[in-house]
């Protein structure tokens, strides 16, 4: 398992996918407290997050997310992802979602950022149609 901790300026990592719970942080060792409190309000429950699928083709910077699994009224097994964005204006927002692609889509961007970048991830929300009526959601990451 790889600690969320290092010794670098900035860090972005996952616990083990075996793991409960998942989750991924890019953050500046001297962000605000304030964020911190925010992200820790919103995984514990206290603040709830917006609906990811009211953000299609917004673009924002990604800081880190927070999953877990969770059973569904109906029965089904799946898992409940919070990404923690900034907007255009630069305010912290969670945006949250049960899309397995946008699941997906985390695993990736955290398996290939895992090395400094210093303002985020840029990406846009995306959805994409599957089969006559339904929709789905995932993630751009954006190049700039």
């Amino acid at each position: 398992m790889e600690s969320l901790m290092n010794a670098d300026d900035f860090f972005f990592s996952a616990e083990d996918d075996a793991l409960a719970e998942k989750i991924a942080a890019f953050f500046p060792k001297n962000s605000p407290t304030a964020d911190a409190a925010y992200m820790a309000n919103v995984a514990i429950g206290n603040i709830k997050p917006e609906r990811l699928n009211d953000a299609v083709d917004q673009t924002f910077r990604l800081y880190g997310y927070h999953a877990k699994k969770y059973r569904f009224q109906d029965g089904k097994d799946g898992k409940i992802c919070t990404l923690f964005c900034r907007n255009a204006s630069n305010q912290l927002k969670a945006l949250s979602t049960t899309s397995e692609r946008v699941y997906e889509a985390l695993g990736i961007i955290s398996m290939i950022y895992r090395e400094h970048v210093g303002n985020g991830i840029p990406i846009r929300i995306r959805s994409y149609q599957t089969g006559s009526q339904g929709k789905a959601f995932t993630l751009e990451v954006l190049n700039e």
